[in-house]
């Protein structure tokens, strides 16, 4: 699997460690620069932005994130068939369309 969207490396460096749920795999919250916040990313260790519940593809621009931070929620959390994994589209980027998103 290749996942397509990752968090800036500085910001995992700076927020975290996260709690893992799963070797490698921790549910996070992210905060964006204008204050909305998202309460469930699975980051994929060490910077992958690898599922969201219940969206088609990712709402938001990576470079409009302020803050990564855990809640008890997130800890708690496991993702399940709802959560939406963005991997890369082999088709698509074969196709000429290298940024192809596919929701698995």
């Amino acid at each position: 699997m290749e996942y397509i969207h990752c968090f800036p490396k500085s910001l995992v460096e700076r927020d975290g460690p996260f709690r893992e749920f799963k070797q490698d795999g921790a549910i996070v919250s992210v905060e964006l620069k204008d204050g909305t916040i998202f309460g469930a990313v699975l980051l994929v260790y060490p910077d992958i932005i690898g599922a969201m519940p219940e969206v088609d593809s990712i709402p938001f621009a990576v470079e409009d994130i302020s803050k990564i931070f855990q809640t008890e929620d997130n800890i708690g959390c496991r993702s399940s068939s709802k959560w939406t994994f963005f991997l890369k589209n082999k088709k698509a980027e074969q196709a000429g369309d290298g940024d192809a998103e596919e929701a698995v």
